[in-house]
Parts: structure tokens; sequence; C-alpha cells
């Protein structure tokens, strides 16, 4: 194999996977389709769609429900690192550079199902998780009294 398989790192609130997905020559509904037909999972048998997929950019959770939503986080898996700050994971080194390895950027997306309740208190939690990473617990706003 000449290059390296598009992987994408998969974080539901109970585990983590990759798979392989090509942004240029698959789609939003083939996404939906292979995580869809992925076996053993929490969620196997049910439908992926709209509602269900986020992804981090730049420190914020974006959705992932539609065309427009897939053609963005694509372009954004193509900016210079410079121009974005995802978070990296390191997955691979280049052949050209074995003396300083460099992080390979996989993207990531956080899987569940909207209409499903997250695991409970003693249930167990995945910390790849966007929910329960420690710095996704931020205090929201005291609500106004006016």
């Amino acid at each position: 194999m000449s290059t390296a398989p598009a992987i994408l790192n998969i974080h539901t609130p109970s585990s983590s996977f990759a798979i392989v997905h090509s942004f240029t020559q698959e789609s939003l509904h083939s996404l939906y389709d292979t995580l869809s037909r992925k076996t053993h999972t929490s969620y196997h048998g049910e439908r992926v769609g709209p509602g269900w997929l986020k992804y981090e950019f730049n420190d914020s959770i974006w959705n992932l429900d539609d065309d427009s939503d897939y053609t963005i986080f694509a372009w954004r898996q193509h900016l210079p690192a410079a121009a974005a700050t995802p978070t990296p994971t390191p997955s691979a080194t280049t052949d050209s550079n074995k003396s300083h390895p460099l992080p390979v950027h996989t993207p990531t997306l956080h899987l569940h199902n909207p209409a499903a309740p997250l695991p409970g208190p003693d249930d167990y939690h995945n910390p790849s998780y966007y929910l329960y990473r420690p710095n996704a617990r931020r205090s929201s706003p005291a609500p106004s009294t006016h």
C-alpha cells in the first residue's frame, strides 16, 4: 500500500474504535452506513444519522448532521496545523523523518444516539468521550434573576 488509509477515531460514551473512511471517495451517508453496520457496539442494529455525531475543532464541539457540516468537517481536516488547533492523535510517523517522528493528525468523532440516555453514574464512562473529559465539566453561567 503506497499511502496510509484515512482513519477516523470514534469515541462513544462507553468505548472507542477506529474505522477507515475516505473524505474524497465517501460521503456523510456512507459514514452513517459504516457506523450503522459496525458490530460489537452498544448501538449495533440502530441507524446512525443526524444528531449522532460530533467533533472537536478549535476547542469547540461541532455537530456533523448534514452535507454542509460534513463538507466543513472534511475541509477542516486539510487545514495547515498553524491555522487550526484540533486535538491531534499521534498515530504514525513519516519515513522521511525517522530521527524526529512527526505525529499524524487522525480525525476524531464522538458518537452517541441522542435518543438514548448516557451511561449511569455506576456504569463505565469512556474518558476519551468529549463529555467525560475533565475540561468538559465547565461551570455554566448562573441563570439570570431578571
